[in-house]
Order: C-alpha cells, then structure tokens, then sequence
C-alpha cells in the first residue's frame, strides 16, 4: 500500500474515470501539531480505534457507525452522486469502508494526516474486500479502491471548486485550527457541493442557556486535546467562510450537521487567514 502525498506521485497512479491530477494543486506541508492531531499518528491509536476507542463514543450519544453513515448519505448523495467524495481525517477509514461499498461515488478519497491511520485503513479495506473489486462490485463504472492520500485539512491538496462532496466524521473537534480547516473545505466543494462534519457538543446543562454554556466549559477546558461545540458555533463558523444551509441532528452530546457551498457565490468568497 502506497500513501500519496505529493501531486506527481499521485499522477502516476490516476485511473478510472476520474484522475487526481486535474484536482491537486502543487506542494504539501504539514501544519502545525496540536495534541489532537498528534495523538492519531500513534500506530498503537491506529490499532484500537475501530477495538474499543470508537464505540467509546457512544456514551456521548454517537448513534453508532451505521446510523450515522445513513444521515451522511442523505445529505451528501444528493449533491455528490456519482462524483468524488472526500473522506477527511479519515481515521482507519469506518467510513471510507462504507462509502466505497455503497457504489455511489465515482471516486472515493481517504485523506488523513496520520500515515499509520491511512495503513490501517488500507489493512481493513482488504480485510473487508473493499479494494481491488470485492463481492458486489461489478459495476465497472465506478471506481472499487478509495485512494489514500496524506494531507493536512487546514491546506487541502485539491483545486478549487472540485470536490462534489466531503464527510468528516468525529474529526472537527481535533483539527489545530477548525477555521481554517471549513475555510479550506469551502474552498474545494464545487457550487452546490456539500461537506457532513460530526463532532462533540458541550453537555446540556438545564437552566442554561448557550453563551453560559460556553463560558463554563471554556474555563473547565482551558488546554483540551479536543474542544467541544456549541450548535451555534458550529453555524457561525460555517457562514464566515461561505458555507450555508446549516442543518443538524443532535443527540446529547452528538451533533451531526450538513453545510453547503451556494450555486451563485459572492464575488469574492470569504476565507479564513492566520496571520
């Protein structure tokens, strides 16, 4: 299993009916670790995650991987069917797995920063005959093996306006600069495409309202390794860099939400810059 990284490399292996190529823009660079995002490059994390660390997720109110597969699928497929998909921070790909299986998209892109993430992810694609044309399918039409590439969310490795639909899930919560990272994911979605982020919401407390919340549980988590989310934040966030048609489900602590980049965008679309 070879992890793309570089847009050369990644010329050499295009097939099908969609090239990588024509979507990667010259060069790559890592960004900068936070604990979130240096935790998953443990190969012993890679391990465990679908063995315990995942279904831990439960007790926060994740509805479990086929449920939330479900909801990400009726809001991506009608933007993205038969077109590329982008698994971000795919983890050991749970839901690259499924994606690919589904025969709904064109291609199907792993991308993750974790190189051992993405070695897990081409271990169980084997294991569970995703990879080179498995049992089921035969439609030849569609691309049957994910491609794996290695790349930081906050500096995608794809042109502009190409990408028909991204899905991240339990990620948005470990990037180093969640801004940054939609800014990006604006950027790529084609008009009318649409990305699907699940995260952590900060717990419900009665008789408080959503900015009390927030003021609580940012002085309980000064240094987190991951942050957790306000509803609002999350539509907030999305709008300042062009995504809207914010639509959600929540379940305790669990938030699963879609975002769109509009058919007719502003002259000059709203992006996010570190200084």
């Amino acid at each position: 299993m070879k992890v793309i990284a570089l847009a050369d490399t990644i010329q050499k292996v295009s097939g099908g009916r969609f090239r990588p190529a024509e979507l990667l823009r010259d060069g790559y660079t890592g960004d900068r670790l936070g604990l979130g995002t240096s935790t998953f490059q443990n190969p012993l994390v890679s391990g465990i995650y679908e063995r315990g660390w995942r279904q831990s997720f439960a007790r926060a109110g994740f509805p479990g991987p086929e449920k939330e597969f479900e909801t990400a699928q009726k809001w991506l497929l009608p933007a993205a069917m038969n077109g590329v998909l982008v698994d971000a921070s795919c983890g050991s790909g749970l839901f690259t797995r499924r994606f690919v299986a589904s025969q709904s998209y064109s291609q199907v892109i792993a991308l993750d920063y974790s190189e051992s993430m993405l070695r897990e992810t081409a271990s169980l694609c084997k294991q569970n005959s995703v990879w080179n044309g498995g049992p089921g399918f035969e439609d030849t039409s569609l691309t049957t093996s994910p491609l794996l590439i290695r790349g930081d969310i906050g500096r995608l490795p794809f042109q502009s306006n190409s990408i028909d639909g991204l899905h991240a899930g339990a990620a948005i919560h470990c990037w180093p600069s969640p801004a940054l990272a939609l800014s990006e994911i604006s950027r790529v979605l084609k008009p009318g495409g649409r990305a699907v982020l699940s995260t952590f919401m900060n717990p419900q407390l009665p008789f408080t309202d959503e900015n009390l919340r927030k003021a609580i549980f940012s002085q309980a988590t000064r240094n987190p390794v991951i942050r957790a989310w306000e509803e609002g934040e999350l539509r907030s966030l999305s709008e300042s860099v062009g995504l809207t048609e914010f639509e959600c489900e929540r379940n305790r602590e669990f938030i699963i939400f879609k975002v769109e980049k509009p058919l007719s965008s502003p002259k000059s679309t709203p992006h996010y810059h570190e200084e």
